[in-house]
């Protein structure tokens, strides 16, 4: 995005760039899914993956909506989930108590949400879900385009996550890992914000497949 990579440069291989930054190959993979949902790099199957033109927030955000499929636009919802909850638990780890966004201060209220609605009709469910994901998306430094993609993604997104949202409302466990992540952003802890909203995106993805 800051235009570091040449045009038309082709990017290492999934392996190696999950090497260079320390994540699993799923994780490379989703996030090179995300990018080229984004319009930053263009996927050669057989062949590659390459660098494409740079073009502004809105260019991207319009690319994304009107040309993304359902499984980019998953894995670029998924992508946002997981930096989002890292970043704004080391960011409240850093802060003093006072500082604490009130969006953040609202997640355990909004996991509650959540769940109290997870009983009701699935276009609630997929709403309060949304939200609560959509809350620590708007914690971020500059979080404006984010949370304009999060917004569009998840307009896309509806018909497929209210089909889902019986499987997802029905799962113990998704439930209990948005109560725990709740708190760990809430306490400041990154790596276990982000390991668990990890599991939380593979749930997701799972029952969106």
């Amino acid at each position: 995005m800051a235009g570091a990579l040449a045009f038309d440069r082709p990017l290492p291989p999934l392996r190696k760039l999950a090497r260079l930054y320390g994540v699993s190959v799923p994780t490379i993979h989703a996030a090179i899914h995300a990018l080229a949902a984004l319009g930053l790099v263009r996927i050669v199957h057989g062949n590659g993956v390459y660098v494409s033109r740079p073009t502004s927030g809105a260019a991207m955000l319009n690319h994304a909506c009107q040309n993304a499929s359902v499984h980019e636009l998953a894995l670029m919802r998924a992508s946002i989930d997981e930096r989002a909850a890292i970043a704004v638990a080391a960011s409240v780890m850093a802060a003093e108590p006072h500082a604490v966004p009130r969006r953040v201060r609202d997640l355990t209220f909004l996991a509650a949400e959540r769940e109290h609605a997870r009983f009701g009709w699935a276009n609630r469910f997929v709403e309060a879900d949304l939200s609560f994901h959509a809350a620590i998306a708007a914690s971020l430094n500059q979080a404006e385009l984010a949370v304009s993609l999060y917004r569009r993604v998840g307009d896309r997104l509806m018909a497929a996550l209210v089909a889902a949202a019986n499987d997802c409302a029905t799962d113990e466990e998704l439930h209990e890992l948005h109560a725990r992540l709740a708190v760990a952003v809430l306490e400041g802890r990154p790596v276990v914000a982000g390991r668990l909203a990890r599991a939380i995106s593979q749930r997701e993805l799972a029952a969106l497949d």
